[in-house]
């Protein structure tokens, strides 16, 4: 039986004058949607359907795969970089959502999954410049999900490149944070102590409760998406978690489920790319 994976991308582009963001920042207009662009293909490429070039025969070879993969952009009038070559592929729809402040856009997304939830089996929410470069990632959330159970949601580690630092590989949300803070995220969820491991390839990944869940993105099945609708605060416009752009991605996770990340010795094994350098170009110190 095939698996379905139901991606919805919060998308909004508009030049504004003295921009605080990219995704109002005019000369930032071309990087955004390159970035739009290789976001929503490091999505597609979980599928692992592709096709290779026969030289000799002169013609491609199609090699189907049993993950099928959807894209919804959530949009807001024409405040979007969506091409034409993004308008005109089969797995890749639009959806308009007209709100007052466009910073709680990306809430619609959540409402998009729900109004789906019974055509996928797997639910993606990301931002509009993360780029997936693991071709085994859903094989590795599915993983997690088999050993620990649908209590536990696992974020990805966003990292930045930036040739411009020493180590052009960022990993940037944050392995320390303020103790306050932590006991925030245990005081919604805390994580028993137990052995949080998985072998893989010969190696034991480690895991540990996230002292920043926040990744941009999230990936939840059919189940977990269904015992998230069902809580009173589903589908309410928050900012409790940073701001609206961070509590649409992370917020309602912490509060249903207990969230996960690999821990620091092997950030790696779960991570996705933030396609911009504005946390790695930070003025800090390096030890």
């Amino acid at each position: 039986m095939k698996t379905r994976i139901l991606v919805v991308i919060a998308h909004f582009f508009k030049d504004e004058m003295n921009s605080k963001y990219s995704s109002t920042n005019g000369a930032k207009k071309d990087e955004r949607q390159k970035a739009l662009i290789e976001s929503i293909s490091g999505w597609l490429t979980l599928s692992k359907s592709n096709r290779h070039l026969d030289v000799d025969n002169k013609h491609f070879i199609n090699t189907p795969s049993d993950i099928g993969i959807d894209i919804i952009i959530v949009k807001n009038d024409e405040n979007h970089l969506i091409s034409s070559i993004l308008k005109a592929h089969k797995n890749i729809k639009t959806t308009q959502v007209n709100v007052d402040d466009t910073r709680y856009l990306p809430f619609a997304a959540h409402h998009v999954m729900k109004n789906n939830l019974d055509k996928y089996d797997w639910f993606v929410y990301s931002e509009d410049d993360l780029y997936v470069g693991d071709p085994d990632f859903f094989e590795k959330v599915k993983r997690f999900n088999e050993k620990f159970g649908n209590e536990f949601v696992i974020m990805p580690n966003r990292f930045e490149m930036n040739l411009n630092c020493s180590e052009p590989k960022t990993f940037v949300d944050g392995f320390n944070q303020h103790p306050e803070f932590i006991k925030y995220l245990e005081k919604l969820n805390k994580v028993e102590q137990k052995s949080n491991m998985i072998e893989h390839f010969g190696k034991m990944v480690k895991f540990e409760q996230a002292k920043n869940p926040h990744s941009g993105c999230f990936i939840i099945n059919s189940f977990q998406l269904k015992e998230w609708t069902r809580k009173k605060f589903f589908g309410k416009l928050d900012s409790e978690f940073v701001s609206p752009l961070e509590s649409a991605a992370t917020h309602g996770m912490i509060k249903t489920f207990k969230v996960m990340k690999p821990s620091p010795e092997n950030a790696e094994w779960l991570e996705i790319r933030h396609l911009d350098t504005k946390f790695s170009n930070l003025n800090f110190s390096t030890v």
